[in-house]
């Protein structure tokens, strides 16, 4: 590829008369060299800029899609959070409605024993045993690489 001398001035809109002083310049192959290797630099920086850009382009759009991922799991995890946390209040809401209406029932059947003069034994229906409350940590695991000894 050799360098257009003509072409470049063009572009530079010169006038005639720079045009006339640039070629006597220019003239020498040596110099023509030079501007040429100075342009062929410019276009492969201008060629790997274009890669660059492209490829952050894509980069970009990737962490974009990543983000939207994320984002749209965290959105989906609250709202399961959301309803499981709804679902446990409302289980915990019955359990003391519940509770309180065993309490006044039995507070009512003591009052009924204390006002018909009756032994609190002798109507009171069997005691139902509760299971204990279950806690919501999970059993420890083994962290141990080493198998157990028998």
């Amino acid at each position: 590829m050799s360098f257009d001398v003509e072409a470049w001035m063009a572009d530079l809109g010169m006038s005639e008369e720079e045009k006339a002083q640039q070629r006597k310049l220019l003239g020498l192959p040596e110099r023509l060299q030079k501007l040429e290797g100075n342009q062929l630099r410019q276009q492969e920086f201008s060629k790997k800029l274009d890669a660059v850009r492209v490829e952050q382009e894509t980069k970009a759009a990737e962490l974009t899609a990543k983000q939207q991922e994320l984002q749209d799991l965290i959105d989906q995890n609250l709202s399961w959070k959301d309803g499981g946390e709804k679902q446990i209040a409302d289980a915990r809401k019955r359990v003391q409605d519940l509770e309180r209406d065993i309490l006044a029932r039995d507070q009512r059947l003591r009052q009924l024993a204390t006002d018909y003069n009756v032994d609190i034994s002798d109507i009171q229906p069997t005691k139902v045993e509760t299971p204990p409350r279950k806690t919501s940590r999970p059993p420890p695991t083994r962290t141990s690489s080493r198998a157990p000894i028998c």
